[in-house]
């Protein structure tokens, strides 16, 4: 019984990790630089991306086979890129233009608050492992209080 419990939650578990979507974007020149993938690095192939802002989609564009895709670098201080896959997987992240901040300090205002885009990506992508590694940790911990209550109320009888 036990072997038969620890089997399923592992294969489980190893499926809700197959089809988690990253996307990862950086800007390089004047050209933003998407790529999509998935847990075992499976490229993202034809997925939708649209770029958002406050007032809702302003750019929309598809990803080729190997996952990735360009544009030119919207002139916005940040907007949101969300990337859609089949099967209803979703993954939107925010993307802050150092560009934008370069032109503003080179006509003249001042923007304190600047951060290298190569040390924001990585920030970016250490909180998305981490995040991934959490919502891992909480579902085997949901799936073992569930089989845990299943147990303790079957051997009760």
């Amino acid at each position: 019984m036990l072997n038969r419990f620890l089997f399923l939650m592992i294969i489980s578990c190893s499926l809700g990790f197959a089809h988690s979507l990253k996307v990862f974007a950086r800007s390089s020149d004047n050209t933003l630089e998407i790529k999509g993938y998935f847990y075992g690095g499976s490229a993202c192939k034809g997925c939708v991306v649209e770029l958002r802002d406050e007032n809702g989609a302003f750019a929309s564009l598809e990803l080729d086979e190997q996952g990735r895709a360009s544009v030119e670098l919207p002139n916005k201080i940040s907007f949101k890129i969300a990337v859609s896959a089949a099967g209803g997987h979703l993954k939107e992240i925010e993307f802050k233009n150092p560009n934008f901040a370069q032109n503003q300090q080179n006509n003249g205002s001042q923007n304190p608050t600047r951060m290298s885009q190569n040390t924001q990506n990585e920030l970016d992508e250490k909180s998305s492992v981490f995040l991934e590694f959490l919502k891992g940790f909480g579902s085997i911990l949901v799936i073992f209080i569930i089989f845990g209550a299943i147990y303790f109320a079957k051997k009760k009888r």
